[in-house]
């Protein structure tokens, strides 16, 4: 929650955190919370969606399990080592950099 929140601070916007999962899991919502709310840019608690109800959230499945085969290689997931690179390595012409989780702007594949 620390990491969005700055992500969107550093460029000075204000987001929404929407992603799988029921709500049960207590602990973003937790974490929202103890974000200082002087410097909160993460506007509200976390949405939870079912992600068999949710064809945005099956795709953000789609990006994160092609980035997951990206950095986690071995044989037996050899025929989506290229997915990540092939589909989604380049978002409105920023660079993503799974390595140091940041999106450096202005890069194109």
């Amino acid at each position: 929650m620390e990491l969005w929140n700055h992500s969107a601070a550093t460029a000075d916007q204000f987001t929404f955190v929407n992603m799988d999962g029921n709500g049960t899991d207590r602990s973003y919502l937790a974490a929202h919370r103890a974000l200082d709310l002087s410097g909160r840019h993460v506007v509200e608690d976390p949405v939870f969606h079912d992600s068999r109800g949710s064809q945005f959230v099956q795709m953000a499945d789609l990006v994160a399990y092609s980035a997951f085969m990206h950095l986690n290689r071995h044989d037996g997931n050899r025929f989506a080592w290229s997915w990540f690179d092939d589909h989604f390595a380049t978002s409105g012409g920023a660079m993503i950099d799974l390595k140091g989780l940041s999106a450096e702007k202005g890069k194109t594949r």
